[in-house]
C-alpha cells in the first residue's frame, strides 16, 4: 500500500484592498507547533483493545507523544493485525486540522510494543503560492511588468511556528480585462523557492493561462504507479460537502522524483473566480490519497451578472392530469464558455424544496421536464413552477413559470344494455378525475329520452343524483331503434361534466318459416312465415316486411333484406327448376330495421327425361339393308336439365349390352340419332328390337325400345344346259352366277332343285348347283331349277334344252 500526504496548512484569507493604483489581495499563513491526537482499531483478534486519546482506560496502552522528531508506542497484549490512525491539529486550538487523518496500517506477530515516529507518519511541510502582476494599461504593452507588491518572507522554524505575506494583485476582476505575469514560487520548510512565470489573460472574471506548480509529495516509491487529476470548486462559505468537481481537461504533464511532484496544465485556473479552485490527486487503484489539496487558488469575486441567463416558460394551460412540460430557451452565459453545459434544478410546486435535480449544478442535463400528473392534479387553478439554471462552473440562475390549469371534465363509462320491451337500467363505471374532486365524489342526472329534459338529477352538481345507477321506466324503453337513446351525465364539484348516451337497442322480430313439402322438379314450392312476435307493440302495429334468397345464395330475389324494401306478404310460391334439396333464406324486419333471418330446405325429387323413340324404315327392311333409329320430341320437367343437354345409349339388338353409350350420363353419347349396324341387318327374316335410353344430369333416365321387321331376300342366279343332245345322252345342267344380298344366307350356302319335265314336282335337290339328266325322247324339253337359301328364299329359272 501506498500512502501519498499532501501538506493542506496553507488555508488562505482573502481581504480586498481598496484605492491602490495596482490592486491586491493579501494571504496571510499561519504556522504553528502541532501535536496529535490518536486512536487506533484493530481487526483479528477480538482481545486488541478499542484505543483512543479521548478514552482515559486506554491511555495507559499509550506512551510518548508525537511533536516534531517525538514516537509514541502503542503496546498490545496479544497478537493481531491493527490500523493506527493519527489526527494533526494546531497546538494552540486556533487553526483546524492541517494535516488529516494519517493511517497506517500495521500486524503484530506477537504480543508487545509498537512505535510511531514521525518518519513513520511522514508529515509533510511544503507549501505553494503565487505573485500576478497586472501589466501596464490593462492590455498589450512593450512587456514590461509593473513591479509586484512587496512580500514578506520570514525563516520557518517548525515548533515557534512562522507568518508569511503574499500578495495577490489581482483588481477588480468582475469588470476587469488585461494581461498578467504570475510568478509562481514553493515555500518549503526553509525557504521559498521561486518557480517559473507564467502570462495569464483575466477577462471577465476568467484567468487563463500555463501555471507550472511544483509540490512536494512525500511518497515511499520513486514513481507511483498511477494518478490521476482532479479539479473541483465549491463556493466561497460553502460545505466541502458541495464540492463540483470534474476531470482536468488539458493534458497534464506529471514529473515524479523520489515523492517530488510537478504538474503543468493550463487548465488549472482557467474558471470564474467566484469559487475555490483545488486540484486533487485521485485514488487510482491500489493507491490510497492520505491529502488530497495540492494548492489554493484565491476566491475571485464574480458578480450576479455572469450567471446564465435563459427564458422558462411550459406548454400550458393544461387541463386536470394532462400532460405539461416546463422548458428552458433562449439559454446564454456572459462567460461564453458556459455555452452547451448548463444544467437544471426545478422545484414543481415552488415550496423551496428540490424535486429534480436536487438545486446543485450536478442536476438534470434536460432543458425541457415534464411536470408530474401529481403536481396539476386540480383545476381550475394555477401552479407556479421554479427552475434553476447552472453554468459550468455553479453560477445559477432562478425563474419561475405558472401553468394554468384548467378542470377537466370527469371521465366514466356509461353502458346499458338498454332493450326494447325489456326491463333495463344504465349504470356509470370507471369513473376518473382529478384526486380532489374523485374525493369529493360525483353526481349524476339521467335524461331517459333524451329529450333535453332531465327526469332524474337537474345536471347540476348540486341537484345532482348521488347514484352512479339508474333503472329505465318502462315507458322509456317501449320501443327502440337506432335513433333512441338515453343520456347520463357525470358531474364534479366544479361544475365539469361529461354526457354520454346509451342507445335503447331495437329488438329484431321473431317468427316461425317453413315450406309445403317435397315436389318434384320443375314444380311449384311456397315458403311461409308464421306466429310474427315483436316485444315492440309499435313495431307489431307498423307490420313487418319480408325479403327471400330463393336459393340461399346471398342475393335477396323478392325484397332487398331492409324494411324499405321488403314486401308485405308472409309467403312466397315460386318454381324450383331443379332437384334439391333446395335452402329458401327468409328475413323478417321490423320497421326500425331490426331483422331475424330464418332458413328451411325443401326436398325436391329428380325426374327422368322423356322422348319419342323410332325407326327410319317404319318397321321393315330388307336383311343386309339400312335402318336408323332416333329420339325426338325430349323433354324433362327440370328447365337446369334439358339446358344442360342429354346423353343417350343404344342396344340394337336388345340382349342387355349397350352398343353404344355405357347406359350412364358420364358414358352416354351426345347423338339422339344412331344407324343400325349392318351386322344387326345382315340376316332376315326376324324381328329385330332395338333398345334406347335417354338419361338427364342426374343420372335419371327412360329406356324405349323400336321393333324392325328384317325380311329375308331370295338369292338370284341363272339357270343353262350344254345341248342339243342326242336321246339317252346326258345333258348338264348348271346354276351360274349365284348371289344373295344377305352375306349369312351366302355363307350357310344354298339348295339346288331340278324339275327335269316341269310338272311342278321337283325331281332331285341338293347343294349341287350343276347335275347331268339323259332324256328317253327325242323333242324340245322345258326344265325348271329352284335356288333356296336357308331361310327358305327361292327363286325358280327355266331352260330348255332340244333332244334328237
Amino acid at each position: 500500500m501506498r500512502r501519498f500526504m499532501i501538506d493542506r496548512r496553507f488555508r488562505p484569507t482573502l481581504e480586498a484592498l481598496e484605492n491602490r493604483s495596482v490592486p491586491s489581495t493579501t494571504v496571510t499563513a499561519a504556522y504553528r507547533p502541532l501535536e496529535f491526537d490518536f486512536e487506533a482499531s484493530f481487526s483479528g483478534n477480538n482481545t486488541f483493545p478499542p484505543v483512543n486519546d479521548e478514552d482515559p482506560g486506554a491511555m495507559s496502552d499509550w506512551s510518548g507523544a508525537l511533536a516534531g522528531s517525538g514516537k509514541v508506542t502503542y503496546t498490545s497484549p496479544t497478537a493481531g493485525t491493527g490500523t493506527f490512525s493519527g489526527t494533526g491539529v494546531d497546538a494552540q486550538g486556533t487553526g483546524s486540522n492541517m494535516f488529516g487523518d494519517i493511517t497506517y496500517t500495521f500486524k503484530l506477530s506477537a504480543s508487545g510494543s509498537f512505535t510511531f515516529t514521525s518518519e513513520t507518519i511522514r508529515v509533510s511541510r511544503t507549501g505553494f503560492g503565487m505573485t500576478i502582476t497586472e501589466r501596464e494599461g490593462s492590455g498589450p504593452t512593450d512587456g514590461t511588468p509593473l513591479p509586484p507588491s512587496p512580500s514578506t518572507e520570514a525563516a520557518f522554524d517548525p515548533l515557534a511556528g512562522l507568518n508569511v505575506d503574499w500578495y495577490f494583485p489581482i483588481g477588480d476582476l468582475g469588470s476587469r480585462s488585461g494581461n498578467f505575469m504570475m510568478e509562481n514560487f514553493a515555500q518549503s520548510t526553509t525557504a521559498k523557492t521561486d518557480l517559473a512565470a507564467s502570462s495569464v489573460t483575466i477577462k471577465n472574471g476568467i484567468m487563463t493561462g500555463v501555471v507550472t506548480i511544483t509540490g512536494q509529495l512525500m511518497t515511499d516509491a520513486a514513481t507511483p504507479e498511477s494518478a490521476s487529476f482532479v479539479q473541483a470548486f465549491w463556493a466561497t462559505g460553502a460545505s466541502r460537502n458541495d464540492i463540483i468537481g470534474e476531470a482536468m481537461e488539458d493534458p497534464v504533464d506529471v514529473a515524479w522524483n523520489h515523492g517530488k511532484l510537478t504538474i503543468v496544465t493550463t487548465d488549472l485556473i482557467a474558471r470564474p473566480m467566484n469559487a475555490t479552485h483545488l486540484l486533487f490527486v485521485a485514488d487510482s487503484g491500489d493507491l490510497i490519497i492520505e491529502d488530497n489539496e495540492v494548492n489554493n487558488v484565491a476566491a475571485f469575486a464574480i458578480t450576479p451578472e455572469m450567471a446564465p441567463k435563459a427564458t422558462l416558460s411550459n406548454t400550458g394551460p393544461v387541463g386536470e392530469r394532462g400532460q405539461v412540460q416546463v422548458k428552458f430557451t433562449g439559454q446564454s452565459s456572459p462567460l461564453g464558455v458556459d455555452s452547451n453545459v448548463y444544467r437544471y434544478a426545478y422545484d414543481w410546486n415552488n415550496d423551496g424544496v428540490w424535486d429534480v435535480g436536487e438545486g446543485t449544478a450536478g442536476g438534470l442535463a434536460g432543458a425541457v421536464q415534464t411536470v408530474p400528473f401529481e403536481f396539476v392534479d386540480a383545476g381550475p387553478g394555477t401552479r407556479t413552477i421554479k427552475g434553476r439554471i447552472f453554468g459550468k462552473f455553479g453560477g445559477y440562475r432562478d425563474y419561475t413559470t405558472t401553468i394554468e390549469i384548467r378542470n377537466a371534465p370527469p371521465k366514466a363509462t356509461f353502458a346499458g344494455p338498454v332493450r326494447e320491451g325489456q326491463a333495463s337500467s344504465v349504470a356509470f363505471t370507471n369513473l376518473s378525475d382529478s384526486a380532489a374532486d374523485a374525493a369529493a365524489g360525483f353526481r349524476f342526472a339521467y335524461d331517459f329520452n333524451n329529450d333535453g329534459k332531465w327526469e332524474l338529477g337537474d345536471g347540476s352538481y348540486a341537484g345532482g343524483s348521488t347514484s352512479a345507477s339508474a333503472n329505465v321506466p318502462a315507458q322509456f324503453n317501449l320501443d327502440g331503434s337506432a335513433k333512441k337513446f338515453i343520456k347520463g351525465r357525470i358531474i364534479d364539484q366544479d361544475g365539469g361534466f361529461t354526457d354520454y348516451l346509451v342507445n335503447v337497442e331495437n329488438v329484431a322480430p321473431a317468427a316461425t318459416f317453413a315450406n309445403g313439402g317435397t315436389i318434384n322438379e320443375g314444380g311449384s314450392a311456397t315458403v311461409a312465415f308464421t306466429n310474427p312476435t315483436d316485444p315492440a307493440p309499435a313495431d307489431t302495429s307498423a307490420a313487418f316486411r319480408y325479403s327471400y334468397d330463393l336459393n340461399n345464395d346471398g342475393r335477396w330475389d323478392v325484397g332487398n333484406g331492409a324494411y324499405a324494401g321488403g314486401v308485405t306478404r308472409a309467403s312466397h310460391t315460386f318454381v324450383i327448376p331443379d332437384n334439391g334439396p333446395r335452402t329458401v333464406k327468409g328475413r323478417i324486419t321490423d320497421k326500425d330495421g331490426g331483422s331475424t333471418d330464418y332458413t328451411t330446405t325443401i326436398a325436391v325429387n329428380s325426374l327422368a327425361p322423356a322422348a319419342l323413340f323410332k325407326n327410319s324404315v317404319l318397321g321393315k327392311v330388307n336383311e343386309n339393308g339400312v335402318a336408323t333409329v332416333s329420339f325426338s320430341g325430349q323433354t324433362d320437367p327440370s328447365s337446369v336439365d334439358k339446358a344442360k343437354g342429354f346423353r343417350y345409349s343404344y342396344d340394337f339388338d336388345n340382349d342387355g349390352i349397350w352398343e353404344l353409350g355405357n347406359g350412364a350420363y358420364a358414358g352416354g353419347v351426345t347423338t339422339a340419332s344412331k344407324a343400325i349396324p349392318a351386322s344387326f341387318l345382315a340376316d332376315g327374316a326376324r324381328a329385330l328390337t332395338v333398345k334406347g335410353r335417354i338419361t338427364d344430369k342426374d343420372g335419371h333416365s327412360n329406356d324405349y325400345t323400336t321393333v324392325i321387321n328384317v325380311l329375308n331376300v331370295a338369292p338370284t342366279a341363272a339357270l343353262k344346259n350344254d345341248g342339243p343332245k342326242g336321246v339317252g345322252q346326258n345333258v348338264t345342267f348348271t346354276f351360274y352366277s349365284i348371289a344373295d344380298v344377305s352375306p349369312v344366307d351366302k355363307l350357310a350356302g344354298f339348295t339346288f332343285s331340278f324339275d327335269w319335265n316341269n310338272d311342278g314336282t321337283f325331281d332331285e335337290s341338293g347343294a349341287d348347283a350343276v347335275r347331268q339328266h339323259a332324256f328317253s325322247t327325242a323333242g324340245s324339253h322345258k326344265v325348271r331349277g329352284r335356288i333356296q337359301d336357308k331361310d327358305g328364299g327361292f327363286r325358280d329359272y327355266f331352260t330348255t334344252v332340244t333332244i334328237r
